[in-house]
């Protein structure tokens, strides 16, 4: 069964272009683009053959494989070291690979986003980790931040984390950009009139609330795409008042027909303003 796999690939890479892309080894064999690497400096050549290799998310490891089968690095992220209240019934545990990117000098890094949700203890954390592919050594571990997007942002050919903090209930998110060359904050959207609050229940099947807040008065659109960008559903709410605002998606797509499990992105869009959470939908 490897070898078909792997063979799959092979062809893959020989009749397309998209040598840019990460590929990701799904679990149960199949193999997909990967949604959150579709960028060309993301691309992490373990074996130096000048193509992709492949990622493979494995319940909590992350694996790297080479177009033979071969395993060229992996990582496993213990839930209770980075995360000790991540315990009792009824909580959700969820981790999302980041990339593969150089954000300091002789260094090329695994970034992994984190979530936990627990709507019976009341208990919602998220996190960011920054573990070496010289090792399995984290380097860095962000408590309480996520990550919006790692990017060149000063052209010194290194990427900066964008991270975001919620700041809890009636208070706006900031945000704080990360690099080799120190922190610098953010000035957050909510001081120029947009707040968009991470959606509940996340995870969720089958509808879920986003609850945002205006500063002013204004027209308000909600869009939902899908982790590879695509645009799934849109909905015109109008002109509305300053306040809070709330839009319930009922987990469909523009034609009404239920859209399938997987990440989904919801940006709330006012003028020139706007916002983004990334939701979990499950079945």
């Amino acid at each position: 069964m490897r070898s078909v796999i792997f063979t799959l690939v092979a062809v893959i890479l020989s009749t397309s272009q998209a040598l840019g892309f990460g590929l990701l080894l799904e679990g149960d064999g199949y193999l997909a683009l990967d949604p959150d690497n579709l960028h060309a400096a993301d691309v992490f050549d373990f074996d130096g053959d000048g193509l992709p290799d492949l990622v493979q998310e494995l319940g909590n490891t992350i694996l790297v494989h080479g177009l033979d089968g071969s395993t060229m690095w992996s990582t496993t992220i213990d839930t209770l070291e980075i995360c000790p209240e991540c315990t009792g019934p009824g909580g959700w545990w969820s981790f999302y690979f980041g990339g593969f990117h150089a954000i300091e000098p002789g260094h090329y890094d695994a970034v992994i986003e984190y979530y936990y949700d627990n709507w019976d203890s009341m208990i919602y954390t998220r996190g960011t980790l920054v573990i070496s592919t010289q090792g399995t050594t984290t380097r860095y571990h962000f408590v309480n931040r996520g990550l919006d997007v790692a990017v060149d942002l000063d052209g010194d050919e290194y990427r900066e984390l964008v991270l975001s903090r919620d700041n809890g209930v009636n208070q706006p998110s900031s945000w704080e950009v990360w690099g080799h060359n120190g922190v610098s904050s953010v000035p957050s959207a909510a001081d120029e009139g947009l707040i968009l609050r991470q959606n509940h229940p996340n995870p969720f099947n089958p509808q879920t609330t986003v609850e945002f807040e205006l500063g002013r008065d204004g027209p308000v659109r909600v869009e939902i795409h899908d982790a590879a960008g695509r645009l799934v559903y849109a909905r015109p709410l109008g002109e509305l008042p300053a306040g809070r605002h709330e839009f319930i998606w009922r987990g469909v797509d523009r034609h009404g027909a239920r859209v399938a499990s997987g990440t989904y992105m919801a940006t709330v869009i006012s003028g020139q303003l706007r916002q983004t959470r990334k939701m979990m939908l499950v079945k």
